[in-house]
């Protein structure tokens, strides 16, 4: 793990007329960034099959989909961590020629997707070779996450509070000012990135080659100090 400390220039600061002694108050927001590798990967993939029929293509479609779920059994994955996301249905249509030819049904395709936690990033690379020779020909993107996202979000947070007090500080000397109690402080902003940052660590060197990048965990607050005369 490695930990980012960026100096963000969305700094509100205020200092507000004095209304009385020891009324004046300066307002800074701090800012903290934690990165972690992710220790969970989200898979969503499924199987898609065509037939002349509705029946038949729903039929093989949940042949094939029967054989990647035992798959995903013998490979220790709990029914817990299997979700299906999407069943579909949709006929297939002939390409007309002109616009004088009425549409024709030629066949139907039957989708069924899933999303799998995988709980084990290492183990990506091995488990689609397995999904995919046990029928799953459908993939609709990978996602990394945490299990426990709250260690992280701590370090930022105290990451946020040490830069508020910086950036008062700094504020409060330049202005030749004495910076007194903290009066409030609150949490504006919180939570992981939705964006990976590549940091070139593979999560699986055989077979399919996967990239988990690292997710950032950010923590925003707002932090109200005293002045003293």
């Amino acid at each position: 793990m490695r930990l980012y400390f960026y100096i963000f220039l969305s700094l509100i600061t205020l200092i507000t007329p004095a209304r009385g002694e020891g009324d004046n108050r300066i307002t800074v927001m701090g800012r903290g960034v934690v990165s972690a590798i992710p220790d969970m990967a989200l898979i969503n993939l499924g199987v898609i099959s065509t037939a002349p029929s509705a029946n038949e293509a729903m039929m093989q479609n949940s042949a094939k989909m029967q054989g990647v779920l035992d798959a995903l059994t013998s490979a220790n994955i709990a029914p817990s961590d299997i979700q299906t996301t999407q069943i579909n249905l949709h006929p297939q249509w002939e390409r007309r020629q002109n616009n004088t030819q009425q549409p024709k049904i030629t066949g139907y395709q039957a989708q069924n997707a899933v999303v799998v936690q995988l709980r084990n990033i290492a183990n990506i690379g091995p488990l689609l070779d397995v999904l995919i020779k046990s029928g799953a020909n459908s993939m609709n993107g990978i996602s990394f996450a945490m299990q426990d996202t709250e260690k992280q979000m701590d370090m930022a947070r105290r990451q946020a509070v040490s830069d508020a007090q910086r950036r008062a500080n700094l504020y409060a000397d330049a202005a030749g000012l004495k910076l007194g109690r903290v009066i409030s402080v609150s949490e504006v902003a919180r939570g992981p990135s939705g964006a990976l940052r590549a940091m070139g660590r593979a999560a699986s060197v055989e077979s399919v080659p996967i990239q988990a990048g690292s997710l950032d965990f950010s923590a925003q607050i707002t932090v109200v100090y005293a002045v003293l005369p």
